[in-house]
């Protein structure tokens, strides 16, 4: 009886030496997020710049009805460090993000396509849908092109047969 008295104890010790700052493994890997966990729910646009001025006139364009309308969510790597931006020049820090994107974007699993200062376009599949230079993007040009994507063509069909 004793021992198992000790048993508990010692458990609960170790769950509150890991509530009180100590991280386990477990709440490192869950603090790491991947990109792949917004296939289907969002479509992406991924940008890779060396300084956070660079996405002035980006940020500038931003409209949340027009975000939300289009499932669309934007994320910059600005020396492999995650952002994600929001209108009204919001930009919030992503540092769950950071290796997702550093990943998708330092590497050539995207495309040559994908060097600094270029903007990526993902569907809700996960898909490379088209690269956009980031100086002078439009983001009308994007829309236009999300537009015609298949799925896209579902959204509107339904929302057009809710109405």
């Amino acid at each position: 009886m004793r021992y198992q008295k000790f048993g508990i104890v010692a458990i609960a010790v170790a769950v509150g030496i890991g509530l009180s700052g100590f991280e386990t493994s477990s709440q490192v890997l869950s603090a790491q997020k991947n990109l792949s966990e917004l296939e289907w729910k969002k479509r992406l646009l991924l940008v890779k710049v060396h300084e956070l001025d660079s996405l002035d006139s980006l940020i500038r364009q931003l409209d949340y009805r027009e975000l939300a309308e289009l499932k669309l969510e934007v994320y910059a790597l600005v020396a492999n460090q995650g952002f994600q931006l929001l209108p009204s020049g919001v930009i919030k820090r992503t540092p769950n993000y950071d290796e997702s994107l550093a990943l998708t974007l330092n590497t050539g699993q995207v495309s040559e396509e994908s060097a600094v200062d270029n903007v990526i376009l993902k569907g809700l599949d996960g898909g490379v849908k088209g690269f956009f230079p980031l100086e002078g993007i439009q983001l009308g040009e994007i829309r236009a092109l999300i537009d015609t994507m298949p799925m896209r063509q579902s959204e509107l069909k339904t929302r057009l047969s809710v109405r």
